[in-house]
């Protein structure tokens, strides 16, 4: 039924049941509107403004066009509501047995979420999904220092869907995730959008995720094992900020007792070609892959930081990240495993790893179709590992990856510092070191070089070993090394 209100007890009547709603003049709220169970309601029209309380408890279906849900910047109530905002459900925990299916909301084109002040995230899915059709939802502030996230989704019976036109920009949390807070077998998918200029002041500039579950009193129909997921296969995570790890993306873990669940995140493009191109300048990649770029981290991981879960990077870039420690593209720790293929890591800067620092388990693979291999370029290391580095703990499998014109102190393409494995036809050029190393430093005998890998035009400006610097044994098998240079020895190769 089609209906006009335009004050907030009209409003609050008329979603109680099945309705599309045209607010015909701005309203304010006095306290949350619930959308019960079994209602779907549409609303569209002027300013809806909530400075002390959410907008919306949603148990039923709530649609979003055209209007603009406004937190006035009112400091927020103490508990689960606050200034602005919607919880699905209205409990905001996660749901009871009472509901006979899970709400649902759909922020539409035209639908804006601003200025809401939270003490528990702006948009908290406890359970039922969060479809982003074309929203924007900036300038809110999250309160939550102990948690975080704008938009928290945190049971496995919570989902989120971000599509194209949809923008999350300059928000701020207290805690963990500037735009997202994934967590507990949650799963979120983003196919298109912009998640650009968050802050989180702990970690995770833009996404946050975990697996500690800290609800399941709470959880309908709980998931044994579920993995708390992030799949991204378009879109642009960028110019976002955290204090401590993970400028982009955090993938990790959360001591909280209780059943745990699995983290994985997918960057997985769907373009086959190259990856190819200059980084853009007015935010939209030109070939529609996944991008991860201008992103920043106070410690480790300027694009993404991964430790005891798996990260998947596939047709996408990583670009012009910095991290203020190590790993300026990706940070890996613990156990964590991380694969790429067709990746283009450029431009991103770090003391250590200006493309990747690895301590955990990292492999590059051969793109698919053939000859579609990743490429590690122009990154920069204050210190060691221009392109890479591989601490003592590091596990590295490389099958054919592009090392060129990286810049480092140390191993301008490569620093091994330990840990074991292997590269294997990967073509390493046009690196710089001012020290030694152009091409690789290795530090073990326990990393093998292998047929088809090509060490050329590196260069130690002031050092030794222009295409590799080696203490100890080098392993070596079917290698060309030719048109390296060093100040001091070996142009080839130094083995001291």
């Amino acid at each position: 039924m089609a209906i006009t209100v335009s004050d907030f007890t009209s409003l609050q009547a008329a979603c109680q049941s099945n309705n599309d709603i045209t607010v015909a003049a701005p309203i304010s709220f006095t306290s949350m509107i619930t959308i019960p169970s079994g209602v779907s309601v549409t609303i569209t029209g002027a300013k809806l403004t909530a400075a002390t309380s959410r907008h919306f408890g949603v148990d039923g279906n709530l649609t979003l066009q055209n209007i603009i849900l406004d937190g006035g910047g009112g400091v927020p109530v103490s508990g689960a509501s606050g200034g602005g905002g919607i919880l699905l459900p209205s409990n905001g925990i996660g749901l009871t047995t009472l509901l006979a299916t899970l709400p649902n909301v759909v922020l539409g084109v035209g639908s804006v979420i601003q200025n809401c002040t939270s003490a528990q995230s702006t948009i908290q899915v406890g359970a039922g999904s969060l479809q982003l059709e074309g929203a924007f939802i900036t300038q809110n502030y999250d309160k939550w220092a102990s948690s975080g996230g704008i938009i928290r989704t945190d049971t496995p019976s919570g989902s989120l869907t971000m599509g194209d036109g949809t923008v999350i920009s300059n928000n701020i949390t207290l805690g963990a995730g500037g735009a997202f807070h994934i967590s507990n077998g949650s799963q979120v998918t983003m196919t298109g959008g912009s998640i650009l200029g968050n802050q989180a002041s702990n970690i995770g500039g833009a996404i946050y995720m975990d697996n500690a579950n800290n609800h399941n009193s709470h959880v309908a129909n709980p998931s044994t094992g579920a993995t708390t997921l992030f799949d991204m296969s378009g879109g642009v995570i960028a110019g976002n900020s955290s204090s401590h790890d993970g400028g982009g993306l955090y993938v990790g873990t959360n001591s909280v007792s209780g059943t745990e669940y699995g983290v994985a995140a997918n960057i997985i493009g769907s373009n086959t070609g190259p990856v190819t191109g200059v980084l853009p300048t007015d935010l939209a990649w030109p070939d529609g892959s996944p991008a991860i770029y201008q992103n920043q981290a106070g410690a480790n991981g300027g694009g993404i930081f991964s430790q005891h879960h798996t990260t998947t990077v596939t047709n996408a870039l990583i670009g012009s990240n910095q991290a203020a420690t190590n790993g300026g593209g990706l940070y890996l720790a613990g156990d964590a495993v991380a694969n790429l293929a067709n990746v283009q890591i450029q431009n991103n800067t770090a003391q250590n790893g200006g493309g990747w620092y690895n301590q955990a388990t990292l492999t590059v693979d051969k793109g698919v179709p053939a000859g579609q291999d990743s490429t590690i370029s122009n990154n920069t290391a204050s210190q060691s590992g221009g392109g890479g580095y591989v601490s003592s703990s590091g596990t590295f499998f490389d099958h054919g990856a592009n090392y060129a014109s990286n810049t480092a102190g140390n191993g301008g393409g490569l620093f091994v510092a330990g840990g074991k494995g292997y590269v294997y036809g990967s073509t390493v050029t046009q690196n710089i070191t001012s020290a030694n190393g152009g091409g690789f430093y290795v530090d073990t005998s326990s990393f093998v070089f292998s047929k088809g890998l090509t060490l050329t035009h590196n260069k130690s400006r002031l050092g030794k070993g222009g295409g590799a610097y080696v203490l100890g044994q080098f392993i070596t098998a079917e290698v060309e090394i030719h048109y390296n240079s060093a100040a001091v020895c070996g142009g080839g190769v130094c083995v001291e």
